[in-house]
């Protein structure tokens, strides 16, 4: 396993949103999607890890991906 210098969080309301941003996330760059958390009621987070570019590259695909649902 390589070594992971960042984490990526995304925290979204309801499990298919959380879904297609893992998914989007895993896609958009490098990283280990290390899996999910629920946090309160309805809100879930992904989490996943990599170098710090790569980690901001798949947060940001992650929002986009979400954004693009509505």
């Amino acid at each position: 396993m390589k070594r992971q210098n960042a984490l990526g969080l995304i925290e979204i309301f309801g499990l298919a949103y959380i879904l297609q941003a893992a998914d989007a996330m895993g896609k958009a760059a490098d990283v280990e999607v290390f899996g999910y958390e629920n946090v309160a009621s309805g809100y879930i987070s992904v989490l996943v890890g990599g170098d710090v570019a790569a980690c901001r590259a798949a947060v940001d695909a992650g929002v986009k991906a979400v954004e693009e649902m509505g």
